[in-house]
């Protein structure tokens, strides 16, 4: 027992060794591109702050190591076995009674707790960072910064144009029509200062790009109150804007998308981004192994006769299908009427049966 131990410490530490390789590869490529791509918005807009370019490059960092996470431990599978097999340390391993299956426990492991404490972790942090992020950006590259929030209070919405802010209250809305009631306007010219509060009953955007409001009490700047039947705001939003302006899946931690999701459902709009996003994540521990077998599967040498380049090649080979089945399964949860818990789910078991088939096979022979 104490002889398996120390193997499988030994092992652990190849693997966290081989995804750290992996972690610096990936960093290195994701910071470079990152700061090409805001430095040329930057230029666009006449912005010549490399500090506020690196930062907004650094805050973006962690949603991007999010979605390479996956390739980062297959990478990381693909050294550390490399390693291994050209030592001859997986032949001495096997000859002491070892089994293959339990041969990529450690590594299953390792992938494991990276995929947990990422859900606890980097997670939450990747979406605080993501929140700044969001920010700095509409205020240096002025993206347009309606933002849509859902609380048990109700339906806000803030939109922030040239002549300043207009944020929106309602008690509740009708998807389908665009019709809020029970409304609250506030509008804020340069300087915060408050221009106009309104009461209405009700809102309905219409096409032109204008809430109409009815049966408004209208209060000034200079706080005269008058009464109104019928009272108009331009805006800049239309449906689309406004179904596509909610808090993105990305801005929110894992354990507060649930909360999230049925909040959205409560107000009858479609929650199936956010769905999918949660469900996405909470896979991750099983993606990640899913990862680590499929890099065993290709990779250790008494599992495949092949040439080395054939083997590196195979397993590169099986990381962009499984991304490119992802990718797609989402869209399609995103956008159909299949179950999202399905769509998220099916391309993080498919490597791990397809990992655990090849070592099986190769067992009984």
């Amino acid at each position: 027992m104490t002889t398996s131990i120390r193997i499988w410490a030994y092992l652990a530490r190849r693997h966290v060794a081989g995804i750290a390789i992996g972690l610096a590869v990936i960093s290195a490529l994701v910071l470079a591109g990152n700061f090409v791509e805001f430095w040329r918005r930057a230029v666009a807009r006449d912005i010549g702050d490399l500090g506020l370019v690196g930062g907004m490059s650094l805050l973006h960092f962690p949603f991007l190591i999010e979605h390479f996470l996956p390739a980062i431990v297959l990478i990381g599978a693909m050294l550390s076995y490399r390693h291994l097999g050209r030592h001859g340390e997986l032949v001495a391993v096997r000859a002491t009674g070892i089994s293959w299956l339990h041969l990529v426990l450690p590594g299953i492991a390792i992938a494991a707790v990276i995929g947990a404490g990422w859900l606890f972790v980097g997670n939450p942090v990747s979406a605080a960072t993501q929140t700044r992020l969001d920010s700095l950006e509409a205020s240096h590259f002025g993206r347009d910064t309606g933002r849509l929030t859902l609380l048990g209070s109700g339906f806000w919405i803030r939109e922030t144009g040239p002549a300043g802010e207009t944020i929106v209250h309602a008690r509740t809305i009708d998807p389908a029509t665009m019709r809020l009631a029970d409304v609250v306007v506030f509008r804020f010219g340069r300087g915060d200062h408050l221009d106009e509060w309104i009461n209405a009953d009700t809102a309905v955007l219409d096409g032109r790009g204008n809430w109409n409001l009815r049966n408004a009490v209208v209060v000034d700047r200079e706080r005269e109150v008058r009464p109104v039947t019928t009272y108009s705001i331009a805006s800049t939003l239309d449906r689309h804007a406004i179904n596509e302006g909610f808090m993105p899946a990305g801005m929110i931690p894992l354990w507060k998308l649930p909360q999230y999701v049925a909040t959205l459902e409560q107000f009858g709009f479609s929650a199936r981004v956010h769905a999918m996003q949660f469900h996405t994540l909470l896979s991750l521990p099983v993606t990640l192994i899913s990862m680590m077998l499929l890099g065993a599967a290709f990779m250790v040498p008494s599992l495949g006769r092949s040439a080395p380049w054939l083997r590196y090649s195979g397993t590169l080979l099986g990381g962009v299908l499984f991304y490119a089945v992802r990718d797609f399964c989402r869209s399609y949860g995103e956008t159909t009427d299949i179950p999202v818990a399905l769509a998220a789910w099916l391309p993080a078991l498919l490597p791990a049966v397809f990992g655990v088939a090849a070592i099986l096979h190769h067992e009984d022979g």
